[in-house]
Order: structure tokens, then C-alpha cells, then sequence
């Protein structure tokens, strides 16, 4: 492929998911607001945020799960449909909705296969297999089977393609944009109100961020940039937004990190690893769901 069709290819992906944003019925709101009752509020959502990062670490699976899981969870809780009142009501419903989210982003984003009996040694059995099952089927349901709904990190990571590819920055900058973009947007996700963002906002905001802090580049050259960048995007709202972005988080060096929680459930913890997940399989499950290495591969 050649540098021409790789721009290409990045801008359609960019305007691809700018459409799709554009006409999806799916919005995430801060649900937290409308909740009456029941102890749950932010602090609840950030406990569990951390607990499903430290499993996705022990399991050694892509952090995108849980950005995907947190997408998922907070569309869910957002519907009004289906159980999502009685979550908001319900500590234990809440959890259980979150990690089933976990669940599901694994089964459609890892080669691996994530059955419920180790759900089930991860949260001490806390849960049924039929809660998973029930709660799956929930969730899927309120959110009309929408489960491959691009992230924010999926936006910004295509910007810093974009970036990377007019600019020819070497690996190490490349490196650098990356990770520092996918650390501020991992500290996004864990605030409600950022979440309810937009997805090319946030991506873009956090892109403008990893740009700004890159020791690499100096002040002119990334602001020049940046302004490069909003002129070839198409969309006039999502180059303003950027160059807002930038322009705000070039002056401000805060950054927006949460306070750590530890979940209720962080003691049914343990060290796992990818080979405990393929010790169970998902074959004779009734999960709605049932997507296999071979069918992901394929």
C-alpha cells in the first residue's frame, strides 16, 4: 500500500465513524444524575473501572476491552431500557452489569475465548451463570446488539495515524503520541461526564493532549501540526474542535486523574493468565454470544 493509499484509507476510517457517530441513536448520558437511591453514584462506576483493569491485566488482554466494556456499560445504563433502572437502584446489578460488559467486549475484541465458569472464579461466584446469561441478553437488548460501536480511542488512534503518516515522524514519536494518548484517554473514560463526550470529541481532545505533551516536538512544530491536520480533515466541525482542543490543553498542563477506588470485589482478584481463559470454553454455553477463535481468525 502505498503513502497515498494509506491517507486515504485513514480518512475514510475517520469519516466513517464521524457518519456513523453522526446517525446512531446511541448516546451516552450521565445517568448518575437521574439516579434516586441506592448508593450508587461516580464512585461506584470508577471502583468498578479499576477492578475490570486490574483483571484485564491479569489476564493480559488488550486494554481496548475495557474501554469497549465501559462503552458498552455506559450505553446500557444511558437506555432507560430493561433492567438499567434497577442497576442504577442495585449495587450488586450494577457490578453485575459491568463485569457481563467486560464480558462481551472480550468476546468481540480478543482471540481468546472468555467463558462464564471463569467469570464465575473471578468474582468468587458471586454471581450465577444464569445472572451472566440473563444480564448479557439485557444488555444487548437495551442497546439494540450494537456491540461493535467504535471507541473514542478507536478515533484518536486514527488521527495520530493521520499524523504520524503526513508528518513522517519517526517510531519514536509515533511511540510517544501513542501512549501518551491512550493514558489520558484511559483517565477520560474513568469520568462520567468526559465519557458523555462525543467519541471524535474525546478522541480528538485526547489526540490534542499526547501532542501537546510530546517532548519530542517543539511548541511550533505542534501547533503547526495540528493546524496541518484540521485543514485536511473534511469535517469543519471536527478541525475546529481539534485545533479548540489543542490550543486549550497546549495552555493547561492539568490532567484529569481519577481518585482510586478499590471495588468491593477486588478480593476475588487473583493472578490469572490467558492460558486459565482457554482452560474454559464457551462451547454448550447459552450465551447469545458465542464467538470462537477460529470464527475471529477467520
Amino acid at each position: 500500500m502505498t503513502i497515498n493509499d494509506n491517507r486515504t484509507d485513514i480518512l475514510c476510517r475517520l469519516d466513517a465513524m464521524l457518519v456513523k457517530e453522526a446517525t446512531s441513536s446511541a448516546r451516552c448520558v450521565n445517568y448518575f444524575r437521574s439516579c434516586v437511591g441506592g448508593g450508587i453514584d461516580e464512585s461506584c462506576r470508577l471502583a468498578m473501572t479499576t477492578w475490570l483493569r486490574q483483571v484485564q491485566r491479569q489476564l493480559d488482554l488488550s486494554p481496548d476491552v475495557v474501554r469497549i466494556a465501559l462503552s458498552i456499560f455506559d450505553r446500557y445504563l444511558s437506555s432507560g431500557r430493561g433492567g438499567s433502572d434497577r442497576a442504577l437502584r442495585n449495587k450488586s446489578d450494577f457490578q453485575l452489569a459491568a463485569i457481563t460488559a467486560f464480558y462481551i467486549a472480550v468476546k468481540i475484541n480478543e482471540p481468546v475465548v472468555l467463558g462464564i465458569d471463569m467469570l464465575l472464579i473471578v468474582c468468587r461466584r458471586a454471581y450465577t451463570e444464569d445472572d451472566f446469561v440473563s444480564m448479557e441478553m439485557d444488555i444487548l437488548s437495551a442497546i439494540n446488539w450494537s456491540v461493535s460501536y467504535h471507541t473514542a480511542m478507536d478515533y484518536a488512534r486514527a488521527l495520530l495515524e493521520l499524523i504520524c503518516e503526513d508528518e513522517c515522524l519517526p517510531p519514536c514519536v509515533a511511540r510517544d503520541l501513542l501512549g501518551v494518548c491512550e493514558r489520558r484517554m484511559d483517565d477520560a473514560i474513568a469520568d462520567i461526564d468526559l465519557s458523555c463526550l462525543s467519541r471524535s470529541e474525546l478522541g480528538t481532545r485526547c489526540a490534542a493532549r499526547s501532542l501537546a505533551e510530546n517532548e519530542f516536538l517543539s511548541p511550533v512544530e505542534k501547533e503547526a501540526i495540528w493546524i496541518r491536520l484540521s485543514e485536511s480533515l473534511i469535517v469543519d466541525q471536527s478541525s475546529m474542535e481539534g485545533v479548540a482542543s489543542f490550543q486549550y490543553l497546549a495552555r493547561r498542563a492539568s490532567s484529569f486523574k481519577p481518585k482510586v477506588i478499590v471495588s468491593k470485589l477486588d478480593s476475588s482478584s487473583r493472578q490469572l493468565s490467558s492460558a486459565d481463559i482457554s482452560t474454559y470454553s464457551t462451547a454448550g454455553s447459552s450465551s447469545p454470544i458465542c464467538i470462537s477463535c477460529a470464527a475471529r481468525q477467520a
